[in-house]
């Protein structure tokens, strides 16, 4: 995560720490993207040579919907056990943002 002292994870919210995970995992996301835009792509090259093969994927976005697994990470931002800790503190008063 990039922390070189345990003062910076301490001075850290809760909205800070959740911004970070998220972002770690949309990191994760755009992996995914390339290494499937990869396999999909050495898939097309050897399909086209030799004998007529056709690809079970016409298209990327059939192989690998990077806006679905993107909305899948937002949507489990918003109900994940942190969201919910955090909108109890809200609730309650709690200044989450210090």
């Amino acid at each position: 995560m990039g922390f070189t002292s345990t003062r910076q994870v301490d001075e850290m919210t809760l909205a800070d720490y959740d911004l970070l995970v998220e972002a770690m995992k949309l990191k994760n996301v755009d992996q995914d993207y390339r290494t499937h835009q990869q396999a999909f792509l050495n898939h097309a090259v050897r399909a086209s040579k030799g004998k007529k093969q056709t690809p079970r994927y016409k298209k990327f976005k059939q192989f690998f919907d990077y806006e679905k697994a993107v909305k899948r990470i937002k949507e489990k931002k918003k109900t994940g056990l942190l969201s919910r800790v955090m909108d109890a503190m809200k609730e309650k008063g709690d200044d989450i943002d210090d």
